[in-house]
């Protein structure tokens, strides 16, 4: 926190971490950089302490084909991930604003890359529990990755757990399913309309251009000799497609010919 007021950054892990998550070498998860004591937050959203925090979720389902490397690399970004919902529950709590914006961006930023994480039921109640119903900050951003992600997900019994569990994180699902469906649904309305235009316009391209062939095969055939120079009919045309009346000439003199 001190290094926030002073730098108005933070990090999520420290620096041998952040490095050992970036290396091949399997490295040891680390404690959390902040930790926040449940007995500072009101009862609303103190974390409960009667039910033991889940740490395997459906990304570590396959744990005995996962290296040790994997393993470490999955506890790390889960520790990361619970430092950003404690950093924003402690910016919520002293009314921090800029800080909790933070801390947001930064359990975005790493969560769209590995959803779903190692410990994701321990995240998703963490989130949960640490954060107020009127709050829609990190709650809104774990409903919508579950939901994008939700076939892959939807086989998992602890995630299916979690749902049960977690009663408002299945209503933010379906409300994140349903604006997701109105917006699908408008923007496929506006394409249709858009549609309904185009094809308007070319029913009205298609009725100018056979009344326009109409009227040049009605030059042809009234026209056996040129009007100027005599010599049979051998028509050429000019800009049929765009005048409003076809231009038809004669291709020796050039005269033009009218219906």
């Amino acid at each position: 926190m001190l290094s926030y007021i002073y730098t108005a950054k933070y990090e999520d892990l420290s620096d041998a971490a952040e490095h050992d998550l970036d290396s091949d070498p399997p490295v040891q998860a680390i404690e959390p950089v902040i930790d926040v004591e449940p007995s500072s937050m009101n009862a609303a959203t103190r974390i409960s302490d009667d039910e033991p925090e889940t740490t395997e979720g459906p990304a570590a389902a396959d744990v005995d084909t996962a290296t040790p490397s994997q393993k470490a690399t999955g506890d790390l970004i889960e520790q990361a991930l619970k430092n950003n919902v404690l950093v924003y529950a402690v910016a919520d709590k002293y009314h921090i604003p800029l800080l909790k914006d933070l801390a947001q961006v930064k359990f975005t930023a790493r969560a769209r890359h590995v959803w779903p994480p190692a410990g994701l039921p321990g995240i998703l109640r963490l989130v949960y529990e640490t954060t107020p119903d009127n709050d829609q900050g990190l709650r809104m951003v774990v409903a919508e990755l579950c939901t994008q992600h939700l076939p892959e997900l939807i086989s998992a019994k602890d995630f299916g757990d979690s749902l049960l569990a977690l009663c408002p994180l299945s209503v933010d699902m379906l409300r994140t399913l349903c604006s997701t469906y109105v917006t699908e649904r408008n923007a496929a309305a506006a394409e249709g309309q858009s549609l309904r235009a185009q094809v308007e316009d070319l029913q009205v391209k298609l009725k100018y251009a056979n009344k326009s062939l109409a009227d040049v095969k009605t030059i042809i055939q009234k026209t056996s000799n040129c009007r100027h120079c005599g010599d049979v009919f051998k028509p050429t045309f000019e800009d049929f497609e765009t005048a409003k009346v076809p231009v038809v000439r004669c291709s020796g003199c050039r005269t033009r010919h009218y219906l």
